[in-house]
């Protein structure tokens, strides 16, 4: 179901409230991962605002630069020596363990050697030295192996990075020795809180530093979809047992065992984006430079960022090696600074996602302009709450892809709103949103009319046009139901039984006497029913010859004036149709008084008015004749008229609406429809000058806007004072609707449309046409201001405005 207030087309059915609330909710909590993007987008932008330096007793010691290996260093063992010397509480190699050195081929080689040197056998000369090279280099490797695992075991506090391999999870590669200390550190770290579902199988490490070493951890991030690090397991599920990151072993060595704060860590950086820790040369360590700086914190040994390539991006380096990632777990778990993501926070951001639902149904009662103001502020509140958690308390919420939803709900649900109701307009039997026929007030009434009017011919239109005036018969409102009627009959004069229900309505009415002559018309006939030729009759003193126009309020005819044998238009106005006998009198006086004041208007772009009077209760205007179309035939896509041409036009007509301003005569009606215009000869002229007033007093009688809402400005609908201003908002209008087609504003009630004309600013021209310069936005923003003083003070100055606009617009420009 279906109705209309003033509000606009909206579902008023609680089932499809709640269904689209549903549908909503459901799309958006269900499809979280399908934005899983965006969250991560918007995560890695909260790093970036919030990173700052750690605080926590971090130090990293880098090599010198030609070192990549750290495990072949020279002077590793003393550097931990040195490191351990000056009071460091845990020192964490940054570089995996390295293999084990095969010693059971050492003596084969030296006996190869002798072999060689005695027997001389070998082609190739350079085979001593090169299997001499490989004794030497298994020999240093052992000896430095030996030299770094005496060194660890001495310090007493160092833990053991490892690495994970290729291997298929549950292929155990480790050594006997890594993997009893594996299993020692398993126990310890037993609680199942603690084991994250990461799995790997760990690469083969050196026994003798396993046993040397004080713990073991694994050093292996996780890498998201997108090959961005944001998280370091706590716990790493291995075939010989659980085995903690080394941050939380290195942390469990100096203190109780702690309780992960979750897998997310966050990330911190230095005033220059350095890495967010104190960072200390091997040089100075050795030298004992750096003594103080290493006392009571945890050091971590790397080579140097530069030149390296095991580096990953994370949210806020595109190049972060093993070191910063260590560093950043530990001061984590040392400042109690991870970034916790509770297994509740699903609920609350599904219980956000049906609040949010419910508001952006509810924003349907709102006009769009609003809609979207609730959801910008709403996004705007989402994600800064989102930041707020993240930075200062440590917590994350995915509400992104709500305040996504947000904005985007918004937008889809006023579309389905729109379609609801195009969809029910198109149903027969459906309820009519635009013409209120429903609807039992007759303002209400008064109101579909005005709305319907306007609306292209069409059987839909026609049949809730006769609905409304059956309305109205049953409210035993005669001159209102005739009224619809007429322009039912004006439109298509043989549509079902109008013609029968006039001639009925007229002898309701008791409006239709009999005429005074056989050859004059009835005009309360002639002017209502158009199904009978005006051939042959009389109207005054001129001769009626055929219809060339209908309008709201009555016919326009081709006649002759049989004194001076000149063709004329002749506009009949029903006045005794129109206003009661109290008020019949000041309308006819009023109705010549205004005629009169037309009358003496004489321009080149002014239709000229010959004669007023009335004829039997009827009223009409002997104009000039003019060839031609109105300007409303190409208000329409595909027959809209280049923009030069346009411009052109409207400055005529902004000349001629001087000209009646300076006569002190206000047109009030200025549309495409009273612009008339001879393309052949490019001529135009404006017309109808006289009658708006007409049609004001007539509006207040009436209830019923028979003008044209979308050329109204927003003094006239607020019935305050015209003026000459008044004139060159319409046209300004008029000007907007050549260009694009349509009327600035535009809307599915007069209410709402009366609302935009008030409030609201016009899209500019040049988001819908690129082909217009942009001096037409100029020219249109001035014309269609609010507040009349804002715009031109003239026509002449907007006529003057119009053509050097024109003049920047080439010819064939269309």
């Amino acid at each position: 179901m279906l109705s209309q207030d003033s509000q606009g087309v909206r579902p008023t059915g609680v089932a499809a409230q709640v269904g689209l609330c549903a549908v909503l909710s459901l799309f958006f909590a269900l499809g979280g991962e399908r934005f899983v993007g965006i969250e991560r987008s918007f995560y890695d932008l909260c790093q970036r605002l919030s990173a700052t330096a750690s605080a926590a007793p971090v130090v990293i010691v880098s090599t010198d630069k030609g070192a990549h290996d750290l495990w072949s260093l020279s002077e590793l063992d003393e550097l931990i020596s040195t490191i351990r010397a000056a009071g460091a509480k845990v020192i964490i190699p940054a570089s995996p363990a390295p293999p084990p050195v095969a010693t059971v081929d050492v003596a084969r080689l030296k006996s190869l050697i002798r072999i060689e040197q005695h027997g001389g056998t070998l082609q190739n000369r350079a085979e001593p030295g090169l299997l001499q090279r490989q004794l030497e280099d298994a020999e240093q490797r052992i000896s430095q192996q030996q030299r770094v695992s005496a060194a660890v075991r001495a310090a007493g506090n160092v833990v053991l990075g490892l690495a994970t391999t290729e291997s298929r999870p549950g292929s155990d590669t480790t050594s006997n020795a890594c993997a009893k200390r594996i299993s020692g550190v398993s126990e310890r770290f037993a609680d199942p809180d603690n084991s994250r579902a990461a799995t790997a199988a760990l690469a083969p490490a050196s026994a003798a530093l396993c046993e040397a070493a004080a713990a073991v951890g694994h050093i292996t991030p996780l890498t998201d979809h997108d090959r961005i690090v944001r998280r370091v397991a706590p716990m790493l599920m291995t075939p010989p047992g659980a085995v903690p990151s080394a941050a939380l072993a290195a942390v469990a060595l100096d203190a109780d065992i702690p309780k992960p704060g979750g897998d997310l860590v966050r990330f911190y950086r230095s005033a220059g984006n350095g890495p967010g820790f104190a960072v200390v040369s091997a040089a100075d360590v050795l030298s004992g430079q750096a003594a103080a700086a290493l006392r009571g914190r945890y050091v971590i040994i790397a080579p140097p960022e530069a030149g390296r390539t095991d580096g990953v991006r994370t949210p806020i380096s595109g190049h972060s090696g093993a070191a910063v990632l260590i560093a950043t777990d530990l001061a984590n778990y040392l400042s109690d600074d991870h970034i916790a993501r509770p297994g509740w926070s699903r609920l609350v951001e599904i219980g956000l996602a049906l609040l949010l639902a419910v508001s952006v149904v509810l924003s349907g009662r709102l006009n769009l302009q609003a809609s979207a103001a609730l959801a910008v502020s709403s996004m705007a509140v989402l994600l800064a709450t989102e930041y707020f958690l993240f930075a200062v308390v440590g917590l994350w919420l995915q509400l992104a892809g709500l305040a996504l939803f947000c904005l985007t709900g918004v937008a889809l649900f006023h579309f389905i709103l729109q379609l609801w109701g195009r969809f029910s307009r198109e149903t027969p039997n459906g309820a009519d949103t635009r013409g209120g026929v429903a609807a039992g007030h007759v303002e209400e009434l008064d109101l579909g009319f005005s709305v319907l009017r306007q609306q292209p011919t069409t059987e839909r239109t026609k049949q809730q046009l006769y609905e409304l005036a059956m309305e109205h018969g049953k409210k035993r409102d005669y001159a209102r139901a005739e009224r619809v009627f007429r322009h039912i009959a004006a439109r298509d004069p043989g549509y079902r039984d109008v013609a029968e229900k006039l001639e009925k309505l007229s002898g309701a009415r008791g409006v239709a006497p009999a005429p005074s002559r056989p050859d004059r018309a009835a005009p309360a006939l002639a002017a209502a029913a158009a199904t009978v030729s005006p051939a042959g009759r009389t109207l005054g003193r001129y001769e009626l010859e055929r219809v060339i126009g209908r309008g709201a309020m009555g016919t326009v005819y081709l006649g002759r004036d049989p004194t001076i044998n000149r063709r004329v238009a002749i506009k009949t106005l029903p006045l005794a149709e129109e206003f009661v006998e109290n008020d019949l009198a000041t309308a006819r006086s009023h109705f010549l008084r205004e005629a009169e004041s037309a009358g003496r208007l004489s321009h080149q772009y002014i239709i000229s008015i010959y004669d007023a009077g009335e004829d039997d209760r009827m009223a009409y205007l002997a104009m000039e004749y003019f060839e031609g179309k109105p300007l409303s035939h190409y208000a329409q896509l595909g027959r809209l008229l280049p923009p030069k041409v346009v411009f052109e036009l409207m400055a005529r007509a902004a000349e001629a609406l001087h000209y009646a301003h300076s006569q002190n005569v206000v047109h009030r009606d200025v549309k495409p429809a009273n612009l008339m215009y001879d393309i052949a000869n490019d001529r135009l002229k404006l017309t109808d000058f006289g009658i708006a007033r007409l049609t004001d007093a007539s509006r207040t009688r009436t209830g019923i806007i028979l003008g044209t809402p979308s050329y109204m400005s927003p003094e006239q609908l607020s019935a305050s004072k015209v003026s000459g201003q008044t004139d060159i908002y319409s046209l300004g209008v008029t000007m907007y609707h050549l260009l694009t087609g349509a009327p600035p504003f535009q809307a599915d009630s007069i209410p709402r449309l009366m609302d935009k004309i008030v409030h609201h600013k016009h899209r500019p021209i040049s988001d819908i046409r690129d082909d217009v310069p942009s001096c037409a936005d100029v020219i249109l923003a001035r014309a269609l201001a609010k507040n009349p003083e804002d715009r031109y003070e003239s026509g002449n100055a907007m006529a003057l405005a119009l053509r050097e606009c024109c003049s920047t617009v080439t010819a064939d420009t269309v």
